[in-house]
């Protein structure tokens, strides 16, 4: 069943990510590393630690898929992987990137529940509209508790 529903979902999923990488990158968040304060910087490296193993779980599991697999039973699956030893190597790399991504997004949770409990409003930040964000300067992954402070719905 997961041979199923998994390529279409990641098919549905990547133009939804590529979305994400082109809003995450017209920040330009590593424009502002030296400027940005050294607490900050952990925020940056963390998130962009986060789309990699995204991009790289995506990229392995596109060239699991067998050669046989068409998206939504009519458009044929653009790469596959067809030789074993290196299905079975993409199989193993895919799999650490994975628990790798796992990994990450239960940290990315942990430092999500502190700020908030520290009453950090972060949830309202990481809202789709980016309310609280400093979209002004382009750089929503620098902002400074005061400017937190003085967010309003």
């Amino acid at each position: 069943m997961v041979d199923i529903i998994n390529p279409q979902l990641t098919t549905f999923f990547i133009p939804i990510f590529l979305g994400r990488v082109a809003i995450f990158l017209r920040k330009r968040p590593w424009h502002d590393w030296h400027s940005a304060p050294r607490a900050r910087r952990p925020v940056l490296v963390g998130h962009s630690l986060l789309y990699a193993a995204i991009t790289l779980v995506l990229i392995t599991g596109v060239l699991m898929m067998p050669a046989s697999w068409r998206f939504l039973g009519f458009m044929p699956s653009p790469l596959s992987v067809a030789e074993p030893s290196t299905l079975h190597f993409v199989s193993r790399l895919h799999h650490f990137f994975t628990l790798s991504l796992a990994a990450l997004a239960l940290g990315h949770l942990f430092f999500v529940i502190r700020h908030h409990r520290k009453g950090d409003p972060i949830l309202r930040r990481m809202l789709p509209s980016g309310r609280g964000a400093s979209h002004s300067k382009g750089r929503a992954y620098f902002v400074t508790a005061k400017e937190s402070a003085d967010w309003r719905p």
